[in-house]
């Protein structure tokens, strides 16, 4: 993970936007129970959502995201990045070095038998390994401060990052359609449209040289990924509810709220607390202030103000997209 500058807030948190976890902090703010865990205070009978809020805090209180970097996410990111340089930190202690050896923070030690069989030991390793992963997170949500929060970047391929991006803009645009009138002209708007506005698989998209048919089938293909990338966005923020992110894991339901919280939160919802008036272009502004006051004030339509802002999430520098090392090169064969 890139590291950040230590004693300038707003540009430590200018470079995280550049990385996965800005995509973490965006998607967690579109969990609706995790808005309501805010307004509750924290009170919820979900162990592992309140874990999170303990972390991440109220995201909903702050005005802007570097107002809530410098309150509380500097603190996060660093212990994430601490933890993946000391992924492959494993050493060989011996008695010999013991005396020698200091236990750094996210370290365990394991005594392992040197005449092990090897398959034996591995498969030793990966229970001992799932031990330590379990009371950890148990002494964390029990509050210990000995343990640092059990948060790490699920390793995920530069084509299913992409598909990350596209299912959380397809996500804001499908929270926008469902938001505005019967009268409006997007209203009618289906997968297709969705898709072909947002320019996603512009390949897909029907050419006026196309016969029927093909234009049918590259609607048809442009459907089927926006349902996708729809699913795709509800599984990620199931996930980051939890604390883990990106990952496509199946959560296990588990209670939340009690009778009074649900009734609550209902009547919050219909009231328009949770999708207040343009909450798009305020969303924005919080994840982005910099470049939302550089958006065009003097739209000549919705449509186009709604697609320029989840066109402005699209255009983020994204270098996670991008393979580390460059491609080797193959030699040329000899003449």
């Amino acid at each position: 993970m890139q590291s950040l500058p230590e004693n300038n807030a707003a540009l430590a948190a200018n470079v995280m936007r550049s990385t996965l976890f800005f995509w973490w902090v965006a998607f967690l703010r579109q969990s609706q129970d995790y808005w309501w865990i805010c307004q509750e205070k924290g009170h919820c009978e979900d162990p592992r959502l309140q874990a999170v809020w303990q972390d991440f805090g109220d995201l909903f209180s702050y005005e802007t995201l570097d107002d809530w970097f410098s309150s509380k996410g500097k603190v996060i990111i660093e212990v994430m990045a601490q933890s993946a340089a000391c992924e492959d930190c494993l050493q060989l202690v011996t008695k010999e070095n013991l005396s020698t050896f200091s236990l750094a923070q996210n370290t365990a030690l394991i005594s392992v038998p040197v005449d092990m069989d090897l398959k034996q030991a591995q498969q030793a390793l990966i229970q001992v390994l799932k031990q330590i992963r379990k009371e950890r997170a148990q002494a964390y949500l029990n509050c210990d401060p000995l343990f640092a929060p059990p948060y790490q970047l699920a390793p995920f391929d530069p084509k299913s990052k992409k598909a990350l991006i596209n299912s959380y803009r397809v996500h804001l645009l499908e929270l926008y359609l469902k938001s505005i009138g019967s009268e409006h002209i997007m209203k009618k708007w289906g997968c297709y449209e969705m898709g072909f506005h947002l320019g996603i698989a512009k390949q897909q998209h029907p050419k006026s040289i196309d016969t029927l048919a093909v234009a049918k089938k590259k609607q048809n293909c442009l459907r089927a990924l926006v349902c996708q990338n729809k699913t795709l966005a509800r599984v990620l923020i199931d996930n980051v509810e939890i604390g883990k992110f990106p990952c496509r894991d199946q959560v296990k339901p588990q209670e939340r709220w009690n009778l009074q919280q649900n009734k609550r939160k209902l009547e919050a919802i219909a009231d328009g607390a949770w999708q207040k008036p343009n909450w798009l272009s305020a969303e924005f502004a919080f994840l982005n202030p910099t470049q939302s006051r550089l958006l065009a004030v003097d739209y000549q339509s919705p449509k186009e103000e709604v697609i320029s802002i989840l066109e402005a999430f699209n255009k983020m520098p994204m270098p996670f997209l991008f393979p580390k090392r460059a491609p080797r090169r193959c030699a040329s064969s000899p003449d």
